[in-house]
């Protein structure tokens, strides 16, 4: 076991691990437009020196794998109806198109306990971002925030904090989450994607694919005026665990899917703010919420001319 932001995460034993770090080639780099901290795909524990897997995972005697076990939680803002009812809808071949901000929940430990309650969330699931957060679930998000840095333990509240607001910018695993519910079926991010990169999806709506993690490696294909959001790349789109896995949605729907999705991570700010005033956070709670505004690109103007 290693200590990594004052909590002990595992570093071995059968449970594989998505370890959240680098693209893993010099290509895919410098496809990212924002600069990558700390991040690695080898190391010494969750996310240290274990290598990436594409190897389903054995939970309670139940083995699941992170697109199977997907599920389309119910979006606050990032849904569109298509192509003539309000905006914030898209619908699309009958059916409602998703879009949301998810991060990846690591396996934190409680020993020692994170200096806060955190939402009991299954490891490696998907956590949606939006106003409707409870206090719980904006706890994990910090918690997952601060499991990538170091802080010396026994670590109190505003030790955590402040080695936060020290680490900007900040990182966390995740991405957006594109789903039909009434298909089932979801397309979620790649191993080594960051939530921080959200934006990049803009891409599309210039025939580009941004980079959306790998093993699986999502990518958006452009077909006709549509785009079509695959959970793995190149030939992997039709052969292997993922084979065939995609989304469709309209590609001039992608400006008003994003939109929705940055009004879910303002509606989430906004409840973090709240959460770090009932904490008695003071400043340190206000500079927090401003250190992840500017880390995941939240209510800055859009730069796209269709965004």
């Amino acid at each position: 076991m290693r200590r990594i932001g004052g909590w002990r995460l595992p570093s071995g034993g059968t449970e594989p691990h998505r370890i959240l770090g680098a693209p893993s080639t010099a290509a895919e780099h410098a496809r990212r437009r924002r600069p990558v901290r700390n991040r690695s795909c080898a190391g010494t524990g969750r996310y240290g020196a274990v290598e990436c897997t594409t190897e389903p995972r054995s939970r309670g005697g139940v083995v699941t794998h992170p697109v199977e076990s997907a599920r389309v939680p119910a979006a606050v803002d990032g849904r569109a109806r298509y192509p003539h009812v309000q905006v914030g809808d898209i619908e699309f071949n009958s059916a409602v198109i998703t879009m949301q901000a998810v991060i990846e929940v690591p396996a934190l430990t409680n020993d020692p306990a994170p200096p806060w309650p955190v939402a009991q969330t299954a490891p490696w699931s998907w956590l949606p971002l939006n106003a409707a957060c409870t206090d719980e679930e904006i706890g994990l998000f910090v918690a997952a925030l601060a499991a990538r840095i170091e802080v010396p333990p026994p670590s109190d509240r505003d030790e955590v904090v402040d080695a936060l607001l020290a680490e900007e910018p900040l990182i966390i695993a995740g991405g957006l989450q594109v789903g039909d519910p009434s298909t089932g079926r979801v397309v979620v991010p790649g191993c080594c994607a960051g939530l921080e990169d959200w934006r990049d999806w803009a891409q599309a709506l210039a025939g580009d694919s941004p980079w959306l993690g790998h093993d699986p490696g999502p990518e958006i294909e452009a077909v006709g005026d549509d785009l079509r959001v695959w959970q793995d790349r190149g030939p992997d789109r039709h052969r292997g665990r993922w084979a065939g896995l995609h989304v469709d949605l309209p590609r001039h729907a992608l400006p008003q899917l994003l939109k929705g999705v940055q009004r879910d991570l303002v509606g989430f700010l906004d409840a973090l703010a709240r959460w770090a005033d009932r904490a008695d956070l003071g400043r340190q709670g206000t500079a927090l919420v401003r250190a992840i505004d500017h880390s995941f690109t939240i209510t800055a103007p859009w730069d796209s001319p269709e965004g």
